[in-house]
């Protein structure tokens, strides 16, 4: 998914392991055929959350205003409102992400191992661990449905 960074990614903390998550916004152009104009189609909001190694990185990387491109797989969070009705949401658990270099110039830097990432001011991406170190904490990962 690409779009702009709607929200400064927040930090947040499981059971496990460090996360942080942010909110994307994603509009669609295309061209009226009856003008010939390019519009906007509506916003798309999601939530794309992230956990350990990326979700550091995400944080010193990423603010609000930010065009990126972002992958992962997509999962429903359920929870009970305060009225008790029961309540949904769709939510982006990020594998990769990275600011979309259509849109500007960025720079890379490869953290060293255990190397924190607000220590390196350009991190932009994962710090090239293991795929364990990008996995949904066991608690969170939706019951009944394979990882």
């Amino acid at each position: 998914m690409t779009g702009l960074v709607g929200t400064d990614p927040e930090p947040f903390s499981t059971k496990s392991c460090e996360g942080c998550s942010f909110r994307l916004g994603s509009t669609r152009r295309y061209k009226d055929r009856r003008s010939g104009e390019w519009r906007d189609a509506p916003t798309v909001w999601i939530t794309v959350r992230a956990y350990r190694g990326l979700a550091k990185n995400m944080a010193a990387s990423l603010r609000k205003g930010d065009p990126v491109t972002v992958t992962g797989r997509m999962v429903m969070d359920s929870w009970q409102g305060e009225d008790g009705t029961n309540r949904s949401a769709l939510v982006l658990e990020a594998r990769t992400a990275g600011h979309d270099l259509a849109y500007g110039v960025s720079s890379f830097s490869r953290l060293r191992e255990k190397q924190d990432p607000e220590e390196e001011i350009h991190a932009t991406g994962p710090d090239g661990g293991t795929a364990e170190d990008f996995a949904v904490p066991e608690e969170l990962e939706p019951q009944g449905q394979p990882a």
